[in-house]
């Protein structure tokens, strides 16, 4: 069409070739400069697109975007222009607009002229941004807001307005025939089509004019979704908006026609007169509808003719409206000539009237759905409600097509899950209409509900609101004791039989009946609250076999689902509430036995079984099963022959029982992944397969093996997942002695994998029916591989891959756990946790404990193999700062390696956290101390933050072996205040302005000397006396030390292992642990250490413990460097460097010298101190 355009300016385009080539281009598009017969040189000047101004040919008037105007007259001052090949001119209009500065126009025909405010896309869609139409007077035969669209079928793009479309009407303006706000075929505008009327008179009964707010359609523009109410189209208007005042319409509607959509719309109408109004449209599609009218006069007045309102809103005020239908429009298919078609409003609709409005006939028309000449009639979430005197609203005959009276609808629903709610409605079923409830009716106390003589209302769905007993009239029936669909049935049992493959049935009340589902049936069961039993009264065991019944006996696929309180129960012996061959899913109700007798598992009372039996395939996702019963299981399921599947699920639901919850029977394959299961016996007994993945279980949960059974017989349980299990889990072979005399034993163990879960009783294997001297064999199998457990489990049941047990200090309910290594236990553990090695031997096992000091944390103990290194935990304390753990003499940080020799204690270490500055609060200021506190232990500051004037305590907390040498106060200028020293050991003073700094010195504790040969001058005496306090060097004999004398190899492996923690038996076992942690080769133990020996065994020890700084010092200073042996230079450099050894007093290493008692034990202070 563009180059068609083209074409017939060329001539134009030579005169003026000084004009850039791109005024004639459309759409942004580069124009054909290979069709000019002459080059055109380009200017700078931006692209003039084809819809520039109007253009016009046959009938057609485009305005191309441009706004105009249309009038009765002339333009006084205007420049008439003709369009060659516009066959539509004359005077009944004149449609001017504006040309750089000039008025032109154009007059034009009134029973001919079609005017477009858009651009024309029947060839080829276009694109405007926005029109505008303001008329005035004058009269046109069609008049289209947008643009003219493809008339194609299911075309994939539209002519489309990005912006707004706006129509002013006014005054005498006269639009003959068609009046489209969106435009016309396919067409979409994705702005705000605007439509505005005043005072204008378009009622013309000859005329007939439509004015719509959306597009005029053919049914070409898209898809027609029937059964769903909705177009699939892309002539969609965005958003309608119609405002009329004081004007006339003959008939109005926010909608289009055809296949086109508009999203959404609101229409305001003031004291207007319309002959036919709809708040949807002629055709087609309206998401969501308002109407407002004021003061209005409306004939006929409905939801839509033959097209969907989604959701639709009328707010009526004052008006008077001779016919109203809720819904479609009597003969809305009239014109239909294909076999399927629909009109009406699929979601919801409100109609508000009020007091001042009138109304002399009102019908209850539906959503009207055409399907090959069957009809469905319902009503969608409706609501009407009349203020002042109540609204009198007929459910009466539908004239679908007006010609064909066998077309008439005389049957309309409530559908399931909709709701009709009237206020202020007299309403009435009509002689020979059929009204049936299958929703909800919601009636206020001013209305009612008359199903008048020879009408029938049919009420399977429910009633609500004040009004629900003004039901009158004697075609009221209501004896259904279920329905499926809309259709009501007087048994539970007709309902199933007529039930199609999938359908609903719901119960509508309590009823005794006994039902089976067909094997070729596929139903859902709604309880709906209803109570469902077999029989009125209990049978017990003396009432004929044949006539006790189950309650449900299902051969086909059933759903079963309640909203609140269903009951499905049976009350004779030898029956369940179910009983399943087929497929049968559990999602709610409850299921029981309320007759159950069982007293004992010896005593059935006359009256018990199963509640349920299941030898197909079932799930229980949500219902509960439940009975008080002692005597039979709650739910049995097997596999008795060959087309039976004996397979249950249990993923939720809530079951209980007074014997056996689950019984997995003979064949049966079972799954327990969710829900709760309670008895007072056995939660499961399993004889076959049986897996638990989740839920909570509270009772026995027990695999079985009795006689000589197939493989099917013998019960082989897993638990796992996050099952939790409330009681004992065992397997157990069952020895056992018929009627006969003859005695069966099990040939097949039963087995229990436990893989993860929580496990709340003891795990074990029992043996049934056997003498007491002979035992099954094979014996029953328990194995643990994984999970929590509130008990220890015996070794003999774990998994040989499991090495290590944890006990949680925080898992009180189920503390033990097993690993696969010692470390990994180790790793998993948190304070307050126990760790034990399940490998070692009483030989070779050592306990480390520790103790985290903090008044709240229990002590951990991990008891592990001799030599076992161990990560030491860093713990947090709050208002402490963690310092290192300490066994008394010698001190480890946090996250250190730790080799447990033997059995030790380590104590965590901790200091108040010093909290810097001051803060004020409430006119008051508070000082937060500096602590100064040396090791040998610590101290407590009460209160922490006190204020200027405050008696601040101090308690020291020795260690062991520590006495409080001095306590120090002083102020911010480092002046000492005065400290009371107080006879219950504590310290006071007086807080002054500004923080103070608390400094506290620990010391040894005094007494005698403990060696007669160590005095207290002796230039040792501190180092020695350290080392015998903590059990690192003993002394030759209970009163002497001996310190000249030398000291052996294998003393120090002994006294370098306790100093790991360890306590070896002997000299043999302290050599063990010197090799195996490269301190020494082991050899020569009886050989006295000289120092560069001392210090090489000293330089491995640190070095295998991490205690290696990396600090090496030049051995030049030493007159005797030079006679080092080699092995030794790196270990004396590393200890001058440490301050381990200082040299003699000739200032001398001598190396080779042996080292005395004495001498080791000073520099085994050095070094543990300095570390």
């Amino acid at each position: 069409m563009k180059r068609r355009f083209l074409s017939t300016l060329m001539a134009l385009c030579l005169a003026l070739s000084l004009l850039p080539t791109a005024a004639f281009a459309a759409g942004g598009d580069e124009a054909p400069v290979e069709e000019m017969p002459v080059e055109v040189q380009p200017m700078e000047e931006p692209l003039v697109e084809e819809t520039a101004g109007p253009t016009a040919s046959g009938n057609y008037f485009f305005a191309n975007g441009t706004p105009i105007t249309i009038t009765a007259t002339a333009p006084g001052d205007g420049e008439k222009v003709s369009f060659d090949g516009f066959s539509a001119t004359g005077e009944s209009a004149y449609i001017s607009w504006d040309d750089n500065g000039t008025t032109k126009y154009v007059g034009v025909n009134g029973t001919s002229a079609y005017v477009f405010g858009g651009s024309d896309g029947r060839e080829e869609a276009v694109t405007v941004p926005s029109t505008s139409i303001n008329m005035t007077g004058g009269t046109i035969y069609r008049l289209f807001g947008g643009n003219y669209g493809e008339e194609g079928a299911d075309t994939d793009s539209c002519s489309e307005v990005t912006g707004d479309v706006n129509i002013s009407l006014s005054g005498d303006a006269v639009v003959k025939d068609l009046l489209h706000g969106a435009g016309a075929r396919n067409t979409c505008v994705s702005g705000t089509v605007t439509m505005t009327f005043n005072s204008v008179d378009l009622s013309n009964a000859s005329n007939k004019l439509y004015v719509n707010g959306g597009s005029w359609g053919n049914g070409n523009e898209g898809t027609r979704d029937i059964e769903g109410g909705s177009m699939d189209t892309d002539a969609v208007a965005n958003k309608v908006i119609i405002k009329a005042n004081d004007s006339k319409f003959y008939l109005l509607s926010a909608g289009g026609s055809g296949s086109t959509k508009v999203k959404d719309a609101e229409v305001t109408l003031t004291d207007c007169e319309v002959n036919v109004l709809y708040l949807g449209g002629i055709n087609g599609e309206v998401v969501d509808s308002s109407i407002t009218a004021t003061g209005c006069l409306i004939e006929s007045f409905s939801a839509t003719n033959r097209g969907f309102v989604g959701e639709g809103h009328v707010d009526l005020n004052g008006c008077t409206v001779n016919k109203l239908n809720t819904g479609a429009a009597n003969g809305c298919f009239t014109s239909d000539s294909g076999g399927t078609d629909g009109s009406g409003v699929t979601g919801s609709c409100v109609w508000d009237l009020d007091e001042s409005t009138e109304v002399t006939d009102a019908q209850l028309t539906p959503l009207v759905i055409k399907n090959s000449g069957s009809y469905t009639n319902t009503y969608e979430n409706l609501t009407v409600q009349k203020a002042g005197d109540p609204l009198k609203l007929e459910i009466t005959s539908f004239v679908a097509d007006e010609k064909n009276e066998s077309e008439t609808q005389n049957a309309f629903t409530v559908p399931e899950g909709s709701t009709l709610t009237l206020n202020g409605v007299i309403a009435s079923v009509t002689k020979g209409s059929t009204f049936t409830n299958a929703g909800t009716i919601d009636m206020d106390i001013s209305s009612s509900l008359t199903a008048n003589e020879g009408s029938t209302f049919a009420q399977i769905g429910t009633v609500t609101g004040a009004g629900k007993e003004n039901i009158f009239g004697d075609g009221v029936k209501t004896d259904y004791v279920a329905r499926v669909g809309s259709t009501g049935y007087g048994t539970l049992q007709e309902a199933i039989n007529n039930a199609s493959s999938g359908a609903t049935v719901t119960l509508l009340a309590g009823v005794a009946e006994s039902v089976t589902i067909p094997e070729t049936t596929t139903i859902t069961l709604d309880l709906n609250g209803k109570k469902l039993v077999n029989n009125a009264e209990a049978q017990n065991s003396s009432t004929a076999e044949n006539i006790r019944k189950h309650t449900i006996t299902n051969h086909g696929k059933l759903t079963v689902i309640d909203t609140a309180g269903g009951i499905v129960d049976n009350v004779s012996h030898g029956r369940g509430a179910l009983v399943n061959y087929g497929t049968a899913t559990l999602k709610a109700g409850k299921f029981t036995r309320s007759a159950e007798k069982g007293s004992s598992p010896s005593v059935n009372g006359g009256n018990s079984w199963y509640v349920i039996d299941n030898h197909g395939t079932m799930t229980i996702d949500g219902a509960t099963v439940t009975s008080d019963g002692k005597y039979s299981s709650l739910i049995r399921n097997i596999r008795e022959k060959e087309d039976e599947t004996g397979d249950l699920t249990v993923s939720r639901g809530n079951l209980s029982n007074g014997f056996i919850a689950l019984k997995n029977d003979s064949g049966g394959t079972m799954k327990i992944t969710g829900g709760t299961i309670t008895s007072e016996d056995q939660a499961v007994q399993n004889w076959s397969e049986a897996t638990i993945s989740g839920g909570e279980l509270t009772g026995k949960v027990y695999s079985w093996s009795a006689g000589e059974a197939p493989k099917n017989d013998t019960g082989n349980l897993t638990i796992s997942g996050n099952a939790k299990i409330n009681g004992e889990v065992a397997a157990i072979q069952y020895q056992y002695t018929d009627k006969k005399g003859q005695t069966f034993t099990p040939n097949k163990a039963a087995t229990v994998t436990i893989q993860g879960g929580i496990v709340l009783g003891k795990v074990t294997t029992d043996a049934r029916g056997f003498d007491e001297d002979d035992r099954p064999s094979p014996e029953a199998e328990v194995t643990v591989s994984n999970g929590q457990f509130k008990e220890p489990v015996n070794e003999k049941y774990l998994d040989k891959s499991l090495n290590a047990e944890l006990k949680s200090a925080g898992n009180t309910e189920a503390p033990y756990s097993y690993y696969d290594t010692v470390e990994d236990a180790l790793k998993a553990a948190k304070p307050g946790d126990n760790v034990t090695d399940l490998k070692a031997t009483e030989e070779n096992q050592v306990t480390l404990t520790l103790k985290y000091n903090d008044g709240v944390t229990a002590d951990s103990k991990y008891t592990v193999t001799s030599g076992r290194k161990v990560t030491l935990p860093t713990p947090t304390r709050n208002g402490y700062d963690f310092r290192y753990w300490s066994n008394g003499s010698a001190t480890y940080s946090g996250g250190a390696t730790y080799t447990v020799i033997g059995s030790t204690t380590l104590t965590a270490q901790w200091s108040a956290k010093s909290q810097s500055g001051s803060s004020s609060s409430g006119g008051s200021t508070t000082y937060s101390p500096t602590l100064d506190v040396s090791d040998g232990g610590t101290i407590r500051v009460s209160p922490r933050t006190p204020e200027a004037g405050d008696k601040v305590t101090i308690t020291p907390d020795p260690d062991s072996g520590y006495e409080v040498d001095q306590v120090t106060v002083t102020d911010r200028d480092g002046d000492e205040i005065r400290v009371t020293a107080n006879r219950d050991g504590t310290y006071t003073f007086t807080q002054p302005r500004g923080r103070v700094t608390i400094e506290v010195t620990f010391v040894r504790e005094t007494g005698e000397t403990t060696f007669s040969d160590v005095s207290e001058t002796y230039w040792a005496y501190d180092e020695i006396e350290w080392a015998y306090d903590n059990g690192y060097v003993n002394g030759t004999s209970a009163s002497t030390f001996a310190p000249g004398a030398s000291i052996s190899r294998q003393q120090i492996w002994m006294i370098l292992a306790r100093l790991s923690g360890g306590s070896p038996a002997d000299m043999a076992a302290a050599r063990e642990w010197a090799m195996a942690n490269d301190i020494s080769d082991g050899t020569n133990p009886g050989n006295a250490v000289t120092r560069q020996q001392l210090a090489a065994l000293l330089f491995r020890f640190a070095q295998a413990n991490g205690y290696d700084s990396g600090d090496r010092a030049a051995l030049t200073g030493f007159p005797d460097a030079g006679s080092v042996a080699s092995y030794a230079v790196e270990a004396l450099q590393w200890a001058t460097a440490s301050g381990v050894i200082n040299g003699t007093s000739q200032g001398a290493l001598n190396p080779a010298g042996t080292a005395t008692r004495a001498q080791f034990a000073v520099m085994l202070y050095r070094f543990w101190n300095g570390l």
